[in-house]
């Protein structure tokens, strides 16, 4: 009992590229909330909140 499986390598390649973009984009979005998150940190420790 065999199964054969095709894959389109243009199309799987365009999926990669899209998800490594995404991936970008995530990392890229989760540094601007840390550098946010310290901000506030730096803020409320000078307030002394």
């Amino acid at each position: 009992m065999g199964s054969e499986f095709s894959v389109d390598m243009d199309q799987l390649d365009q999926i990669v590229a899209r998800l490594a973009g995404l991936a970008g984009f995530v990392a890229d979005h989760l540094d601007d909330i840390d550098d946010q998150v310290e901000s506030v940190k730096g803020h409320l420790a000078r307030c002394g909140c």
